[in-house]
């Protein structure tokens, strides 16, 4: 939970210098802990190309591991990408 909140921080710039790829690391590390919230950020990185190149692919598997770690969020989330993307 710490390397996901860390992340945050660095996303954000605001405790320390934003750098997506660094927070990428860390979300990945969070993300491999199984800590959902860290996994949904993850996905969410490789939607946007935030630190990593884009990459749907793995913000679908991201996102259906949130999901089955209890994270309705990410279950949202994925819904209305794919409701998008089928319009």
């Amino acid at each position: 939970m710490l390397s996901c909140v860390l992340a945050l921080y660095i996303t954000q710039g605001e405790v320390v210098a934003q750098d997506y790829g660094q927070a990428h690391r860390w979300f990945l590390k969070s993300a491999e802990q199984g800590f959902a919230k860290g996994q949904y950020k993850l996905a969410v990185m490789y939607y946007h190309g935030q630190g990593v190149e884009l990459d749907y692919k793995y913000f679908h598997t991201w996102t259906a591991v949130a999901a089955a770690n209890g994270l309705a969020q990410a279950e949202l989330l994925e819904a209305q990408v794919l409701a998008t993307e089928y319009i």
